[in-house]
């Protein structure tokens, strides 16, 4: 937090340009700009791969269902249409 807290001070008290303080601390200017537009810490993001990786969207996207006909050799349901049921 002490990193966050120079940046800040660098940007708001002292009138540094994200440039120059992406040049003194060695950060993408990106990196600078996203620490000093954001407001709340707490807010926690899911990580997409995380959440396609999960076992429940396998299951409640119904690949299961179409699995388990496959396998009991009905041809009935393709995958295209679990994409486009939903």
């Amino acid at each position: 937090m002490t990193e966050l807290h120079n940046l800040r001070k660098l940007y708001f008290e002292e009138g540094k340009s994200i440039t120059e303080i992406s040049r003194e601390t060695g950060r993408d200017r990106k990196t600078v700009r996203v620490y000093l537009e954001k407001e709340d810490w707490n807010d926690v993001r899911v990580d997409p791969w995380q959440r396609l990786n999960s076992p429940n969207w396998i299951r409640s996207s119904g690949i299961d269902t179409w699995l388990t006909e496959e396998s009991n050799g009905n041809k009935g349901i393709r995958p295209a249409d679990l994409w486009t049921a939903g």
